[in-house]
């Protein structure tokens, strides 16, 4: 190992830029706590340092500024998801490579590991205490909608009647015993999707690492819920435009309530979750950068 403790995120460029996003993600992991004692202005004075996992093409959009390592890793499988348009009706089916985070165990150089979707971007070090506990494996099961829709209300289980669903989007996690036995179940969950699709009720289509998590999990845990992270997971859901961020940390988002009417929010210094991907133009991705980087 490289590193006792380190952050990784996998990205792999389809219909979205994911890689783009990444280098965001990782530029703002310098901002998470004082304890780190960085230089903002020196990348490789942080004590977490970043590792993405990508293909060949995404390390070569990689901002090696940033970004301390990368793993080239693919899969010769792909696949779909739905989406549907910030403003309007509008359907699509996308290219959605996410079917390597279940390696993650292996790829990790670290001994503690958080890894990240490329899409959470944190703006403080709650995640990071993780890293001076005794905890073995840790992940999110409650999320929350910022804009107070409760838009989540049906992500609460697998199906009606099944297990609670736990999210994927931010996994603590050490090499031990555990934690290898939840990355290789989630690894035959994948490989058998349809089958525990049928056992736990939900759809076969798209495959879904946080269902394959939470069935990993629940089953190695005896069906607890123990160590997992204690707050919600802050999120903007994908109907949830990012309209500016400023230096000052303050991120302006805008969504329309209930009854279609536009209605304009803001929050600071709180770690988020943003699942629509067409908000992080250059103009916002810049904006994340000089935040991340200033004094």
């Amino acid at each position: 190992m490289t590193n006792s403790k380190g952050i990784v995120i996998f990205a792999y460029n389809s219909t979205f830029d994911y890689v783009k996003i990444a280098n965001v993600c990782a530029a703002l992991t310098f901002r998470v706590s004082e304890r780190f004692n960085y230089d903002p202005k020196n990348f490789k004075s942080r004590i977490l340092p970043v590792t993405l996992i990508t293909d060949t093409f995404g390390a070569l959009q990689a901002d090696h500024t940033v970004i301390d390592n990368i793993i080239i890793h693919t899969s010769d499988k792909d696949n779909n998801r739905i989406v549907r348009g910030t403003h309007d009706s509008t359907v699509q089916t996308i290219n959605w490579k996410n079917l390597t985070r279940a390696d993650a165990y292996e790829l990790s150089p670290y001994d503690q590991t958080l890894l990240l979707d490329c899409d959470y971007l944190m703006f403080n070090d709650n995640l990071a205490e993780l890293f001076w506990t005794d905890v073995e494996f840790s992940c999110h099961k409650d999320v929350y909608d910022v804009t107070g829709k409760n838009s989540f209300k049906s992500h609460e289980r697998l199906s009606q009647y099944s297990i609670p669903m736990l999210w994927a989007t931010a996994v603590y996690f050490r090499k031990c015993e555990f934690s290898k036995s939840v990355f290789e179940m989630w690894k035959l969950v994948q490989n058998n999707y349809h089958y525990y699709a049928k056992v736990y009720g939900f759809k076969t289509t798209p495959f879904r690492n946080d269902f394959a998590l939470s069935i990993a999990y629940h089953a190695l845990s005896g069906y607890g819920l123990d160590n997992l992270i204690p707050y919600k997971l802050m999120t903007l859901t994908s109907m949830t435009d990012v309209v500016d961020f400023r230096l000052n940390g303050e991120l302006l988002y805008q969504y329309k309530n209930n009854k279609q009417q536009l209605c304009t929010g803001k929050m600071q210094g709180t770690d988020v979750h943003v699942m629509n991907k067409e908000i992080f133009t250059d103009e916002i991705c810049e904006a994340l950068r000089s935040y991340a980087t200033a004094r």
